[in-house]
């Protein structure tokens, strides 16, 4: 499970921001206990965290801090050489183009606590490392400074040299080491393949060949959480694409066309190169259909008829129903968008219950829905979340935004959280600055 992320100088994150998913003392009841040491030493963790701000506070930004960090760990080891690494620093402020970007996790992983992070700069990884915590104080896995300078723990015997000497500016010592079959590191690599996308708005309205195979590894258990939300749906169809070989043959020869081969790479290393990217490009892709209840009939219709919340919803189960499965963490921005507060707030409970959520995935999504925080500070029997399970954005007056904990605030049991949160209590509420054309006859705007 995800424990903590910082970032510092990506997006509209100028300053370093730490992310939590430990529970504090507000969150009796809500935490999963995770063992992170050897000793047993286990730790509550929150199952659902949502991050609550006005419009480009920095709350998207946050999750796709996360992904970014997934895709640069899956992705720098197969770049072209000497190309830099692409990070997006915090652009308001122009002297933030030349600092390093900072970017940070700490996870549970098969009863062990590990954190990894690293620092790049001007697409160069200037500082690496990983760390993990068999009793109380950290124990180094590997240690890079400046680019090339390793210090590694013992027992990465004939690995350890031959990395640390390939190793390249701009590839990230941890995706090497994966790609030359480090066991350790590997696991660590899987952890970022398994966790830490980022499902977005437009995504959720899209069939593509994820969506396809997610809906039909699990379509029976799709199909009754589709039932259960009353859009009045009985089942689920998929139709799948088939390409003839005449086709297939002609993509693979455009495709050879297209790749720059290195000169010194063997046949088999271009044609291992071409069949990856068939891979891609070929997969079937197909229709779904979804099966209503029409009075005493049941009618099909194009997917592309649906409502937007029906595909929102779709898409929320089928990736739900995975990353449950596997113990993952999903990340969801705008999780209120087309969607009825109790299809949110049944959402929340497929995470929240541990009926439903046995291997402790995790929900971390942002949201414009105020009435999350329900009316009493105490857990909201809708959407069963408590004061600790919410995040504030807001904006800086150097344009930069800032993450804090809702429990920060010290909220009271009791305290009207939507009331505080709208007159801007706890921050996270957009400045609206009025126009003039709201003025009254003979009124002046002072500004």
């Amino acid at each position: 499970m995800l424990l903590k992320f910082r970032v510092s100088n990506y997006r509209s994150f100028k300053e370093e921001a730490e992310f939590s998913a430990l529970a504090t003392r507000l969150d009796k009841g809500f935490g999963v206990p995770v063992t992170v040491a050897l000793d047993g030493t286990a730790v509550d963790v929150l199952p659902v965290v949502a991050v609550l701000g006005a419009n480009a506070s920095g709350k998207s930004n946050l999750l796709r801090a996360m992904a970014a960090m997934r895709d640069l760990v899956l992705n720098s080891a197969a770049r072209p050489a000497f190309r830099s690494l692409e990070i997006e620093p915090f652009l308001l402020d122009p002297t933030y183009s030349d600092k390093p970007t900072l970017m940070e996790i700490n996870f549970s992983l098969r009863g062990a606590r590990y954190q990894y992070g690293f620092e790049i700069q001007q697409g160069r990884v200037m500082e690496e490392w990983l760390q993990t915590f068999p009793h109380k104080r950290p124990q180094n896995i590997f240690d890079r400074q400046n680019t090339d300078d390793f210090q590694l723990r013992e027992g990465f015997g004939k690995y350890g040299k031959f990395l640390t000497e390939t190793t390249r500016p701009e590839v990230l010592f941890l995706s090497a080491a994966a790609n030359a079959g480090h066991p350790l590191l590997s696991e660590i690599y899987e952890y970022f393949v398994r966790n830490l996308q980022v499902l977005d708005v437009a995504e959720r309205g899209r069939v593509d060949e994820a969506l396809i195979r997610r809906l039909l590894e699990r379509r029976s258990k799709a199909v009754e959480l589709l039932s259960m939300a009353d859009l009045g749906i009985l089942d689920a169809h998929v139709e799948q694409a088939e390409r003839s070989q005449e086709e297939l043959e002609r993509i693979r020869s455009v495709i050879r066309d297209a790749i720059d081969f290195p000169e010194d790479s063997s046949e088999e290393q271009r044609e291992a190169q071409v069949s990856d990217m068939m891979q891609h490009v070929t997969r079937d892709e197909g229709t779904i259909e979804l099966v209503h209840r029409a009075g005493r009939r049941a009618m099909t219709l194009p997917f592309e008829q649906e409502s937007h919340g029906t595909k929102s919803w779709l898409s929320f189960v089928t990736n739900a129903l995975e990353i449950i499965e596997n113990g993952g963490v999903l990340l969801i921005d705008e999780l209120d968008a087309s969607l009825h507060p109790l299809l949110l707030a049944q959402a929340l409970r497929l995470f929240q219950s541990k009926e439903t959520n046995p291997n402790g995935a995790q929900l971390i999504f942002s949201t414009h829905d105020v009435t999350l925080l329900g009316g009493t500070g105490d857990a909201l029997d809708r959407y069963h979340l408590s004061r600790g399970q919410v995040w504030l954005t807001e904006k800086g007056r150097d344009g930069g935004s800032i993450l804090t904990p809702l429990a920060e605030y010290k909220p009271r049991k009791g305290e009207d959280l939507v009331r505080g949160y709208l007159q801007g209590r706890y921050g996270g509420t957009p400045h609206l600055v009025p126009m003039a054309s709201d003025a009254l006859p003979g009124e002046r705007i002072h500004g």
